[in-house]
């Protein structure tokens, strides 16, 4: 809850659920998910009848969501989809991030007036990301191709979703 678009997230959820008479209960897994694997057994003994996912790691949290699956329990993600086999997710909604890096990249190219070096913070645990990554390599790419753009990728280093 420390990234102002998951309170915001949070906050809004909690609005439109108290239109309806509902409760929305917000945990954070801060990144780390065997919290957030314990979080999502904690709803599924509380018997919730929903839970909203963003996962901290897409394939880890495959196993809550199997479970809440046998619980009866609908899951939905969002911003950060889940990835695993045998897995039920109600609806994913997110951004087009792979649109995103495509964007993130002309951004960088017009910055950089297309020649330079970059270095990506990743974190590959996350779908959204992985998305983000795959646009901004596709887009500089085709832009070297096509404009001879020369903006090099110099390092891609683990930044763990954190904005220090």
């Amino acid at each position: 809850m420390t990234n102002p678009f998951y309170r915001d997230l949070g906050e809004a959820m909690k609005a439109e659920a108290a239109k309806d008479g509902m409760e929305v209960v917000l945990t954070a897994g801060e990144f780390d998910a065997a919290k957030q694997r314990d979080q999502v057994a904690d709803f599924i003994v509380q018997h919730v009848v929903a839970i909203v996912l963003s996962p901290c790691d897409s394939k880890a949290v495959a196993t809550a969501i199997a479970q809440a699956n046998q619980a009866g329990i609908p899951v939905f993600t969002v911003d950060i989809g889940a990835s695993g086999e045998g897995i039920k997710v109600v609806s994913h909604i997110a951004t087009d991030n792979l649109t995103g890096g495509r964007m993130a990249a002309q951004a960088i190219i017009e910055a950089l007036e297309g020649k330079g070096k970059v270095a990506i913070l990743d974190h590959p645990e996350v779908e959204s990301v992985i998305l983000r990554v795959k646009g901004f390599k596709e887009e500089l790419a085709k832009q070297k191709k096509e404009k001879g753009v020369d903006i090099q990728i110099v390092a891609i280093l683990p930044g763990g979703g954190a904005k220090d």
